[in-house]
This record gives structure tokens, sequence and C-alpha cells, in this order.
């Protein structure tokens, strides 16, 4: 008895995968472009993870360019993100490259305690102040000075980071406390994180600064001028619709 050699593929039906959709008809296979006719959902809550996860993957480039990142992983980094104000950018700035100075915005962890520091003035000199008890280094051990800028160049702003390893000498007693002492510190488009470092341990930190120039991106107006960039968020009836119709 001979057998049928099957060469080929068969399809019964239909078979749908990364958006092309194969299927069988009168003994050929068709392949077309699979299109769903659902309306994309982003839901208000969607919108925001989304625009967190979007602008922290931008924040990362420069935290590597300052130097190997301090952090286990990029998923542990992201995660940190989630504990900074939130900020809304559009379409066209993400694509710009648009990034922002966030308080807070983490450049390390680990395990090492967390360096106690805010930003003051000693003798009327702006200073990063630090409380010794938080600080105790041990012979070997370094201690790294990121500074965050907020740039703005042609009207996009992004930001810049760059470290340093703080020598000994450049502490200045202030009371019970100790400070890095220069007038940078009173840049109102900058901040700073110190962070502790002893082997492959360092301590988690977050930048302290005066800068407010994000505050714009908070709101419920870029909320909403972002959202309609993306063709709007998802109205409560599962349509989809804009910004305005979702609240």
């Amino acid at each position: 008895m001979k057998k049928n050699k099957i060469v080929g593929l068969t399809l019964n039906g239909s078979l749908k995968r990364a958006g092309v959709s194969f299927y069988s008809k009168n003994g050929q296979t068709i392949m077309r472009v699979a299109r769903s006719r659902q309306p994309k959902r982003c839901s208000r809550e969607q919108f925001i993870v989304r625009e967190r996860m979007r602008h922290a993957v931008a924040l990362w480039r420069p935290l590597k360019w300052a130097g190997d990142p301090l952090f286990d992983s990029y998923g542990r980094f992201l995660s940190l993100m989630r504990r900074v104000p939130a900020v809304f950018l559009t379409k066209e700035q993400h694509a710009s490259g648009v990034t922002l100075l966030l308080p807070g915005m983490p450049v390390s962890d680990g395990v090492l305690p967390v360096v106690e520091q805010r930003l003051g003035e000693v003798e009327g000199t702006a200073a990063l102040l630090v409380e010794p008890t938080s600080l105790e280094p041990r012979s070997g051990d370094r201690l790294l000075l990121y500074t965050v800028r907020q740039r703005i160049h042609l009207g996009t702003p992004r930001v810049e980071i760059a470290r340093r390893e703080v020598d000994a000498m450049e502490w200045v007693a202030v009371g019970e406390q100790v400070a890095l002492v220069d007038e940078a510190f009173a840049d109102p488009m900058a901040g700073w994180a110190l962070v502790h470092v002893r082997g492959p341990k360092c301590s988690s930190q977050g930048v302290v600064t005066r800068c407010t120039y994000y505050q714009q991106f908070t709101t419920e107006e870029a909320l909403l001028n972002a959202a309609e960039s993306y063709g709007g968020l998802t109205s409560p009836d599962g349509r989809g619709g804009r910004p305005q119709d979702a609240l």
C-alpha cells in the first residue's frame, strides 16, 4: 500500500502569531496581517504606570554614563522609581529624549545604612549636611557623590548625571554634623546623593534637591495632554476616546 508523503504545513482553521493570520482555503494556505477590531485599552491607571516606566527607562541611560550603576539589576532600579513622583510627557517629548530631575530619584541600592543627608548652609555658604551617626566609614571604604543636573538645551529638558569620589579632606565639622561646603549646592536646578561604598556593598540613596522644574509635568493638564498624544484614555465603558471622556 502506497503512503502519501505530506510536505510542508497543513493548517485547518486559522493560526494567529505575531500579528499574522494563516488559514487554508480551497486547498491553499493563505497569509494575511491579523488586525484586531478591539480598541487598545489604556485606562488612567494604566497610562500612569506606562509613563512611570517610560521615564524610568530614559533616566537609566544617564545613570549608566555616570559609572557602573549601584543596583543588583536594571529591574530593581525600575522598581524603586515607582516611589518618586510620576511625570507625564507627550509622545513627542519622550521621542526627543526629555528627562526630569526628581526628588528622591534612586542612584544606589544596597545593604549598608542609609546616609542621612540634607541641603543647608554653613556660615552663609550652601552645603550638603550629613548626620555622622549614619556614616561610619572604615579603611578602604569609598564615598561617591552623585550630582544630577537639570539641563535645558534648545527647549528640551534633559538630566545629566556625574559622580566622583569624595576625599576625606573635603569634610567640614559643623556642630554634631559634617558637611561638604560649596556654593554649588545652592543650584536650584541640581540635586545630590552621597553613597557609602564598601567593597561590593553600598547604601541605598536618593537625590536631595531644591529643583521644582519637574512639577509642571505632574499636573492634571500635563496628564491629559500626554494621554492625548498617545490616542487618549479608554473611557469607562471600554471604548476609546479623548482623555476628558474617561474622567
